[in-house]
């Protein structure tokens, strides 16, 4: 990783050098994004910039002395960007509030998902028949990360199993925090009902069996796993970042909580458990809004509009 801003400058100028290249587009407006600014500063080429998380949230720069320093490239590289694509509406506020000149360079365009498929899968592994003494499920798919707060729905799930003393909480992912978690659970004494899983890549199977789906992160840029769940019919709640209230409405597609509440958490877990009509409605509502979704023809097309600056 040291030398990752050496190789990517090298690579993207062997590239620029052999391939008719009429713009440099980033995945970042951190390490990469610094490799790209170089290039087409040299080359004399439109910038794109590409921002995928909530890069100004207090929670980011707070995470680690390493995020305090992406935060400075990106107050760097930002304006000088000939484009910036964003994935939410929260993140192009969060530019302009920032930065108010940058509102004329921001494309917002949000991840692809393909719904369809989702909707139309097959299922082939059943959580209810691998976990039948269980219910709800709750159903986690992230990577494990200090940013994903899963520390919070282990906490919760204390709360919740007072009351319904069948709750599973099914954490589908890899990563750093994961023997951390694993004692979390074993210190509140919830292990039982608190499962951990690695990686899948037959999610949707898990979507379509479990009973709700749970993310609490500290801060999103979007939220994929959020429109995954929603195409196949699972009801979701999700603390206030990414997509919260621009996609999912809260009340109206799924619950919102605010940043780091266990109490509002727990809360909402246990309303749902037990409020058959309002999970059939916000299943109703999701899918209905999805169905706007684009295909991916027209998402593709809508990404290439947004490199032509």
């Amino acid at each position: 990783k040291a030398l990752f801003l050496c190789r990517s400058f090298h690579l993207g100028r062997a590239i620029i050098k052999r391939e008719k290249i009429t713009a440099v587009t980033c995945q970042d407006p951190f390490e990469s994004g610094l490799a790209g600014w170089l290039l087409a500063k040299i080359h004399r080429l439109p910038l794109q910039l590409q921002v995928h998380t909530d890069v100004f949230s207090s929670y980011f720069a707070a995470e680690s002395f390493k995020n305090k320093i992406r935060v400075l490239t990106a107050g760097f590289l930002l304006p000088r960007a000939t484009g910036i694509r964003v994935v939410s509406e929260r993140i192009e506020q969060s530019l302009i509030n920032k930065y108010p000149r940058l509102e004329r360079k921001i494309t917002v365009l949000s991840i692809y998902v393909d719904v369809k498929k989702i909707k139309s899968g097959k299922i082939k592994v059943d959580l209810r028949q691998k976990y039948p003494d269980h219910f709800p499920i709750i159903l986690m798919a992230s990577r494990l990360s200090r940013e994903k707060n899963i520390f919070l729905a282990v906490r919760a799930m204390a709360s919740v199993i007072k009351k319904i003393s069948g709750a599973l909480l099914l954490v589908v992912g890899d990563g750093p925090e994961l023997r951390k978690l694993k004692v979390e659970s074993e210190k509140l004494k919830v292990k039982e009902n608190v499962r951990f899983e690695p990686w899948t890549d037959d999610l949707p199977s898990y979507y379509k069996t479990a009973d709700l789906f749970l993310l609490v992160s500290n801060y999103e840029g979007y939220g994929r796993t959020v429109i995954e769940a929603m195409a196949a019919g699972l009801p979701v709640i999700m603390t206030d970042v990414g997509l919260a209230n621009e996609i999912l409405v809260d009340d109206l597609d799924g619950a919102v909580v605010p940043v780091g509440d266990e109490e509002a958490l727990s809360d909402a877990v246990l309303k749902l458990a037990s409020y058959k009509e309002k999970v059939g409605e916000f299943r109703e509502n999701a899918l209905k809004l999805l169905e706007k979704f684009p295909s991916k023809k027209d998402y593709l097309e809508s990404y290439k509009k947004a490199l032509i600056m």
